[in-house]
């Protein structure tokens, strides 16, 4: 982190947030949002370069290509790239792809990292990697970085100081409640890919991520009976924090067919869903970045000069 002044602030600080979650990255900040898949992709030169239908060029040197999101998604069909993903059940797998993730999601909203401040989301279980994401993020050198609990960034995006939010991920459905005792919660390894690789059988289409919208069309029963068992297993882990009064639902799972009804009736509780559930962590997180920035402010200057 930088040694900070009055005039970093007068360049402007720009508040981001950014939640890599296993299946998709997303990011808000400077008045604009972005999505794009957790994908890392990687390849030697030597092997590309004998593709003549490939849009990557080798300059015929020994090196290694890379490329993320959506362009390293479209790669998955050649067998000369290997895919990876960076993230696995919401803490970072490996530390190269989820640095490449992390500046690839900034460079996608137009904000310079040395000029941003950035929230990051890890989920609950996996908060003892909290260091290492910090660390990674630090590595673009921003004016600041914090880390803090995924579904936490839907409370905050929802002007909530308390309450209980359940977002249900690609890998992890994060289940978090919030009181004047702090932050409690469950990550809980069962979410959207439980639906559908049940349907998709092929890993290469998962990764590749496929149609979700005609799947849900085409397989109308049994995602019904997938969605119910789903929310079977998510109610038992919500009693074992507590049956609350009201839920905040979140994330891509709650925009399955028949997932916030299901979820309703099992858990026994008024459940309501966010305006968008896909950006809701990252909005907030910028929220509490630009909280963080105006910290930083009000310390600034209440610092004697020459001493900052």
């Amino acid at each position: 982190m930088r040694l900070l002044s009055h005039h970093t602030f007068q360049i402007m600080v720009v508040p981001v947030g950014l939640d890599i979650g296993t299946g998709y990255a997303k990011v808000s900040g400077g008045g604009k949002t972005a999505m794009f898949p957790t994908v890392y992709a990687l390849a030697h030169s030597g092997a590309v370069s004998v593709m003549k239908d490939m849009d990557v060029r080798s300059d015929g040197g020994s090196r290694i290509l890379e490329r993320v999101g959506n362009d390293a998604a479209k790669l998955s069909k050649r067998y000369e790239w290997v895919l990876l993903r960076p993230v696995k059940y919401g803490a970072p797998y490996d530390r190269r792809g989820y640095g490449l993730v992390a500046r690839h999601a900034m460079d996608a909203i137009g904000v310079d990292p040395k000029n941003a401040a950035i929230c990051a989301g890890i989920t609950y279980d996996a908060r003892e990697h909290r260091s290492r994401v910090r660390n990674i993020i630090l590595g673009m050198n921003p004016v600041a970085c914090a880390v803090i609990p995924q579904a936490v960034g839907t409370l905050v995006a929802c002007g909530k100081e308390t309450g209980t939010v359940i977002n249900i991920g690609h890998g992890t459905t994060e289940i978090i409640s919030v009181d004047a005792n702090g932050v409690n919660g469950i990550s809980v390894p069962k979410a959207s890919d439980f639906v559908l690789s049940q349907i998709v059988q092929s890993s290469r289409n998962k990764v590749s991520y496929v149609n979700h919208e005609k799947i849900f069309v085409e397989n109308k029963t049994v995602i019904g009976k997938l969605v119910g068992l789903l929310a079977a297993g998510i109610s038992d882990e919500v009693g074992r924090i507590g049956v609350p009064e009201e839920i905040i639902l979140a994330g891509g799972g709650s925009l399955i067919p028949g997932m916030q009804k299901a979820l309703s009736a099992a858990i026994g509780c008024k459940i309501t869903s966010v305006h968008d559930p896909l950006m809701s962590n990252a909005v907030g997180f910028e929220i509490k970045a630009a909280s963080l920035v105006e910290s930083m402010k009000k310390g600034i200057k209440g610092q004697t000069p020459g001493k900052q």
